[in-house]
């Protein structure tokens, strides 16, 4: 199985039953509330997802995944986006083979974790948030980076 549509009803009992997908898209489903737990509870996809698009929805907070700071469980993931949702707390942490990033217009708060730092990210966009702090220097050293998307933030300090 290599794709899977979710019915409009997404706490179907079968969804906790998913194994293996690459990718779910969802975006502009009106999910709303938490991140879905159906989604969180899925550990038999951190080896296989390697997208998931929740973009354009009303989601609210990370809480279904009970850490903090969140890291992302699935340890195959590439593409990650969550943009234009209204997401608050700190910045969800990928695995270190996320190459897309994208969490723009939210209400993400607090500094970039350092391990961002141990990411090979083509796209990093953070636009619209309400992040702060200093940049991590890291992010000038990065060869693999194309795009960094910051405006609207409230970071100090020189651009590295």
């Amino acid at each position: 199985m290599t794709d899977q549509s979710l019915p409009y009803d997404y706490s179907w009992p079968w969804i906790g039953k998913l194994t293996a997908f690459y990718h779910l898209g969802l975006a502009s489903t009106n999910l709303t509330g938490q991140f879905p737990c159906f989604l969180a509870n899925l550990t038999q996809l951190t080896e296989t997802l390697w997208s998931l698009e929740l973009s354009f929805n009303f989601l609210t907070g990370l809480e279904s995944f009970d850490q903090n700071p969140l890291i992302l469980p699935w340890k195959s993931l590439l593409f990650f986006e969550m943009a234009s949702n209204l997401l608050q707390g700190s910045l969800p942490i990928p695995p270190q083979s996320i190459v897309f990033y994208d969490v723009a217009n939210n209400d993400f708060n607090g500094e970039i974790s350092l391990l961002f730092c141990n990411m090979n990210l083509a796209l990093l966009d953070l636009a619209n948030n309400n992040l702060s702090g200093m940049l991590p220097q890291c992010l000038g050293n990065s060869s693999a980076l194309e795009v960094l998307d910051l405006p609207n933030n409230y970071f100090g300090g020189d651009i590295p």
